[in-house]
């Protein structure tokens, strides 16, 4: 087992260029209204660390789409970036609701690319969101994005998975 990570921090710099072509998914349930998990749901770390809702009802249509309101347990103390990658790693692959659920998987490669330099949520809600578009031949990949209670874009980013069965 190994890790390499790669931070870049930045400021908000002066820009000529604005585009904004993420927005939330179509459906979306406001997180006040949106059905907590189970507790008997799920991994256990998320429970211990992690409050989860369910943003988007499931879909025939979008069967490798994951959505759902996270936010951490006990935020006091935590740097905001710390914060939000915590609750950005808590997501599954899209393509886990279409596997056995005891099918292991295994993150091989992870890319997160922050929006904001200092991203701010509404009660330490955030919405994740993730879509499989691609399982073959033992890996799998998915685009991820992360947006604020207010529908800001604060990540995008994708993951490549292994599947072992």
């Amino acid at each position: 087992m190994g890790l390499t990570a790669s931070f870049v921090f930045m400021g908000p710099a002066a820009s000529a260029l604005q585009i904004n072509d993420c927005p939330v998914p179509d459906g979306l349930i406001p997180v006040d209204d949106a059905v907590p998990m189970r507790i008997d749901r799920g991994a256990s770390f998320l429970h211990a660390n992690l409050e989860v809702r369910f943003a988007l009802l499931k879909s025939a249509q979008k069967p490798t789409e994951m959505c759902w309101w996270v936010r951490a347990r006990d935020r006091a103390g935590l740097d905001p970036m710390v914060e939000l990658l915590l609750c950005a790693d808590s997501l599954p692959p899209g393509i886990m609701s279409m596997l056995d659920p005891k099918t292991p998987v295994s993150t091989m490669h992870w890319q997160a690319a922050l929006l904001s330099p200092a991203p701010v949520t509404r009660d330490g809600w955030w919405l994740l969101r993730s879509i499989g578009d691609y399982a073959e031949q033992g890996c799998a990949s998915q685009r991820m994005a992360i947006w604020n209670t207010e529908g800001a874009p604060v990540i995008a980013g994708m993951q490549s998975v292994a599947l072992f069965g």
